[in-house]
């Protein structure tokens, strides 16, 4: 009997724990993020400031930047500022710089009275700046001992930091990818011919396909609710200029209740001013992600593309 109670205490206390976990996964996957765009690009001066929120801001990040006061950025929870990374500023910055400057005063002390006088007072001098010595030096295990158990803030500042640096770095491989396609549709190389036979290809069209059904699936769900705006440019070239706008015609559909494109052949410029909010749910964008990244198709021609353009090493 004893032990069927303890066997169900266990089992209730093991369902709790399940139903809590599923809750936090339910939350996490299904409460949908909200963000909020604002910007402007007027007699080529930026301004603009960017938000994501969670939980009616329980968790909000942020990103600003303005001409007088430049670029600045930061992770709230619960209404605190939890991370910062523009802040440079060490743990144990100022306790260091104090006990210098007590050194030094106590270093100048003694030469001052050695100087000046030469008797029993020197000695006396001397032993009180060892005894001020002790306690600084007793300092430093401490801060030690602190550096070694980092708190929950500095634990997070860590986490964030690896994942935004691997953020970085795929970002930048996706960058040099484009940018190497660029440059050989522009210089019209047998690069670009061996390219263009790699995705007639039968498999890869279909892979093609398919990535372009979940981008657009995660276009449309991120695609911005409430917003205005409006974009006037211009490339200096007519031709250019139409090529963007024939790109820019392709996603149409997505722009099209809340920004106006105007685009100017006459003249190199660029000029606009854009607020929108929207928002969207992390699984909605998490699951077709994660079937583009498993789809081996896409994986071989994405590798096969760049050694062709000469990113990678055959």
């Amino acid at each position: 009997m004893f032990l069927f109670t303890i066997l169900k205490v266990l089992g209730l206390i093991l369902l709790i724990l399940a139903g809590l976990i599923i809750l936090i996964i339910g939350l996490v996957f299904f409460v949908p993020l909200r963000y909020k765009i604002d910007g402007s690009f007027i007699d080529e001066i930026p301004d603009g400031s960017a938000s994501v929120s969670w939980m009616f801001s329980l968790v909000k990040g942020y990103v600003l930047f303005s001409k007088e006061d430049g670029l600045s950025a930061g992770l709230i929870i619960l209404g605190k500022k939890v991370y910062d990374p523009f802040d440079e500023k060490g743990v144990n910055d100022k306790p260091s710089s104090f006990l210098d400057k007590d050194m030094t005063i106590a270093g100048t002390y003694t030469e001052k009275n050695a100087t000046t006088q030469k008797s029993d007072s020197e000695i006396i001098v001397q032993d009180t700046s060892k005894q001020t010595f002790e306690p600084l030096s007793d300092s430093k295990p401490a801060s030690k001992e602190k550096s070694k158990s980092p708190g929950i803030r500095k634990r997070l500042k860590v986490f964030i930091d690896k994942s935004i640096l691997s953020i970085k770095r795929l970002c930048s491989d996706i960058y040099d990818f484009f940018r190497a396609l660029y440059r050989t549709v522009k210089d019209k190389t047998d690069r670009l011919k061996k390219l263009y036979e790699l995705i007639n290809k039968d498999k890869y069209k279909e892979a093609l396909g398919f990535l372009k059904k979940e981008v657009f699936s995660i276009l449309k769900e991120i695609k911005p609710k409430k917003g205005s705006g409006y974009l006037e440019f211009g490339s200096g070239d007519p031709y250019n200029t139409g090529l963007v706008m024939e790109a820019a015609a392709v996603l149409y559909p997505l722009y099209c209740d809340w920004l106006n494109i105007s685009p100017d052949f006459t003249q190199s410029r660029l000029e606009g001013k854009l607020s929108i909010k929207g928002r969207f749910g992390i699984f909605f964008i998490a699951f077709p992600l994660l079937r583009i990244y498993l789809n081996k198709d896409l994986k071989a021609l994405y590798n096969k593309s760049r050694k062709i353009l000469g990113i990678a090493d055959d």
